[in-house]
């Protein structure tokens, strides 16, 4: 597994100095794993994958780590290429929520809610773009 500092050069490489933006983080997901992105809790909890009420809050959600007046996304990874020694037949998912700042588009921070499979790879990635 890549170490943090090693993504991060891949990250400059591809993106520039400057390339811990939620722009970037959505592309670099996107072109190496399989998620799914959702831009409020209401598009998320449609989502026939989870058993959360359709009138969950993100701050219920993520046990008041972050708030409503957050900028955020969701990365949902519910395709097993997506995990570590996952076959087809797992029923594994990672649900990610992940935090910028509006004006610079730089993460904040993040919070994952992890389903039965805790290896997925797409974690340490996203922690390298949070510095």
């Amino acid at each position: 597994m890549k170490s943090k500092n090693e993504i991060q050069q891949e990250l400059i490489k591809e993106f520039g100095e400057d390339f811990n933006t939620i722009d970037n983080l959505i592309k670099w997901l996107k072109s190496h794993y399989h998620p799914q992105i959702f831009t409020s809790m209401e598009e998320f909890v449609k989502t026939p994958y989870f058993h959360i009420t359709g009138n969950m809050t993100i701050d219920e959600y993520t046990d008041d780590y972050i708030n409503e007046d957050e900028k955020y996304i969701i990365a949902l990874f519910n395709d097993y290429r997506d995990f570590n020694y996952a076959t087809p037949e797992d029923n594994w998912y990672d649900a990610i929520v992940i935090t910028y700042d509006n004006a610079t588009k730089k993460i904040i921070k993040y919070f994952c809610s992890t389903g039965f499979g805790s290896t997925n790879i797409a974690q340490n990635d996203i922690h390298a773009f949070y510095n």
